[in-house]
């Protein structure tokens, strides 16, 4: 019931903003987001110091 209501704000949200009431788009920062849970070996990147 939560989810539902919160979908539905977040439509009438969108609408009041003059915007579609469903995002076309999404953008995904792969720093932000982890993949896996376990890392394999990293490449190496010279403008790193460490």
């Amino acid at each position: 019931m939560f989810e539902i209501l919160m979908r539905a704000l977040a439509r009438r949200q969108r609408r009041r903003c003059g915007r579609r009431t469903q995002p076309r788009l999404a953008i995904i920062d792969t720093q932000s987001v982890k993949c896996i849970g376990v890392r394999g070996p990293r490449g190496y990147d010279g403008a790193k110091s460490a």
